[in-house]
């Protein structure tokens, strides 16, 4: 792994580096609530100041992640604990498999001590070996803080313990449960059964608009009628039948559709910055990842069987940055709804 140094702090603090200025090259961004990310790389590595380190190019592929702690394995006896939160990397620690619950606990309280960020749950890259994979499971089964939490549906929110497409593993912490679930609730619309039921409070006085218009036209035979009425016995009705209103076209919610981000190319982070601009307009983003192919020529949009609304929906929003077309059909066992691969154009 590329020797680098990470440290986020308030706007107006100087990090402190393990070695002198003038044997570092130096780069830093702006965060949130007033936080400055910097890092640096020895002179020697040929590294720019433009260059993000590597624990934000990881954290840049998790944008919709509220807060969680991201194990990646760069060797075999090497392990790197990086502070994810909103697509950002806030802090790193190196460690190894005998110190891991040690680091993973110091990390956790370091976030909250200096930035107040509770770590929801934690992840795994897919370098992370099984005998990681296997202490992980150890510590969930030895300390409330690594418990996972067992309903359907938050695992199905923070992911399974196998590696999905991605090669990516989600295992969310027990301790946390009630702001995990904060972090993934939606927003649900009202059926739209309720939506059409308002517009029959308006169908009487569309019927008595319709009556008056009748008797303002047809006045002399009204008065005819009603004359004839008082002679004879047997009056007759005049029944007014209402036209009825078309149907409205029901509206597209991008809420109830989640959706799958993957990155056909060599460019890094494209899948990250995407996920983050669909997260924006509503769409629930499931997942962000690598493609297999990462030569993908053309963007590509494939959704389930029967989803032509979401297809057309998803190729509407794209249209502006990617000349994007239909992929193959989804399976309709896939726990997604729709997949973006990111292509050349």
């Amino acid at each position: 792994m590329k020797e680098y140094y990470l440290e986020v702090l308030k706007k107006g603090e100087k990090p402190d580096w393990p070695h002198p200025a003038q044997d570092l090259v130096e780069g830093n961004q702006p965060l949130e609530s007033g936080y400055i990310q910097y890092w640096a790389y020895p002179k020697e590595s040929n590294q720019d100041a433009d260059d993000l380190p590597p624990a934000e190019v990881l954290a840049a592929e998790y944008p919709g992640v509220k807060s969680a702690i991201l194990i990646d394995q760069p060797k075999e006896d090497e392990l790197e604990l990086i502070l994810v939160h909103k697509g950002h990397a806030w802090a790193r620690t190196p460690s190894n498999l005998a110190n891991l619950e040690a680091n993973l606990t110091a990390l956790i309280e370091f976030a909250e001590q200096n930035f107040t960020i509770k770590a929801e749950h934690f992840m795994t890259t897919e370098r992370v070996a099984a005998k990681v994979e296997h202490k992980l499971d150890e510590l969930a089964e030895a300390d409330e803080n690594f418990t996972p939490v067992n309903t359907q549906e938050e695992d199905s929110l923070a992911g399974s313990k196998e590696e999905d497409e991605d090669g990516w593993q989600i295992k969310p912490l027990g301790a946390k449960r009630e702001e995990y679930e904060k972090m993934e609730e939606r927003v649900v619309l009202k059926s739209s059964v309720d939506r059409t039921s308002k517009g029959w409070v308006f169908l009487p006085v569309v019927i008595l608009l319709i009556v008056f218009t009748f008797i303002l036209i047809k006045k002399d035979w009204v008065m005819s009628r009603i004359l004839k009425t008082s002679v004879n016995s047997s009056a007759e009705k005049v029944i007014v039948s209402p036209t009825p209103s078309p149907t409205p076209e029901p509206i597209f919610d991008r809420s109830e559709y989640k959706i799958r981000v993957l990155n056909g190319t060599r460019k890094t982070g494209a899948a990250g910055v995407l996920g983050k601009q669909l997260t924006d307009l509503g769409w629930v983003v499931d997942k962000v990842g690598n493609a297999k192919n990462q030569s993908t020529p053309q963007t590509l949009v494939s959704v389930k069987e029967g989803y032509g609304r979401l297809l057309q929906q998803l190729l509407d929003d794209l249209k502006e940055d990617y000349e994007a077309t239909s992929g193959p059909v989804l399976s309709t066992e896939d726990t997604i709804d729709g997949e973006v691969v990111i292509g050349n154009k």
